[in-house]
């Protein structure tokens, strides 16, 4: 996916892709996974871990590309074991 190759490009923590099972989105039509069918209408889910200065400056370097795209964010904890 290109969005976490430039995820890693940027230096973000972690990035990860998952593809659903079952969706649905604006159109309203539910989407289910067949391994024999077309599942390019499932959505797809990116999740981008780091401190938020990082994930807003990615946000907005990559902004043409998350256009129209839902973005929620999540504030973590991160944990030093120093």
């Amino acid at each position: 996916m290109h969005i976490v190759a430039e995820a890693r490009k940027d230096g973000i923590i972690n990035a990860s892709a998952h593809s659903t099972h079952t969706s649905f989105t604006n159109d309203g039509n539910v989407v289910t996974f067949s391994p024999e069918g077309d599942n390019s209408k499932l959505a797809m889910c990116v999740e981008l871990i780091d401190k938020k200065e990082k994930l807003e400056n990615f946000f907005l370097k990559h902004k043409d590309l998350l256009q129209s795209k839902i973005v929620i964010y999540k504030e973590v904890e991160f944990w030093d074991l120093d």
